[in-house]
């Protein structure tokens, strides 16, 4: 009796631990996937003499044109395990052409990995990582 007792036991608490070292795996899993999901950061800013016009992105085959910026500002995460290519085009404002300027930057966990600038009336700059 005291034989199966001590059998129930070491059962219980085989399947306990393998219950808990399953579920911590689970949970490094999980932030291992929410680290690399945010791997680049991109943002776009311009003077107050400038405007965004279009940004155009293409990230791996999909190419897409997006609206969402504000007009002076624009900012996107992305996880980098597809080539990403980003085009923004812009201009000054009422003639201000010698003041707009426009800055494209990459960052890379944090830090700064690319940096694109244009200055003038028309404003082009491209980005790809």
């Amino acid at each position: 009796m005291l034989k199966k007792m001590k059998m129930t036991v070491l059962s219980v608490l085989a399947i306990a631990m393998g219950m808990v070292a399953y579920g911590h795996k689970q949970e490094v899993d999980l932030e291992v996937k929410v680290e690399q999901s945010l791997r680049y950061q991109v943002t776009v800013a311009t003077s107050e003499e400038a405007r965004i016009t279009s940004i155009q992105i293409k990230e791996g085959n999909r190419e897409t044109e997006t609206m969402d910026h504000d007009g002076r500002r624009w900012s996107r995460s992305f996880a980098g395990d597809v080539p990403v290519a980003i085009a923004v085009i812009g201009h000054a404002v009422q003639g201000e052409s010698s003041a707009s300027k426009m800055t494209v930057q990459v960052f890379k966990d944090g830090v700064l990995f690319r940096n694109a600038e244009a200055i003038g009336e028309n404003l082009v700059a491209n980005v790809n990582f």
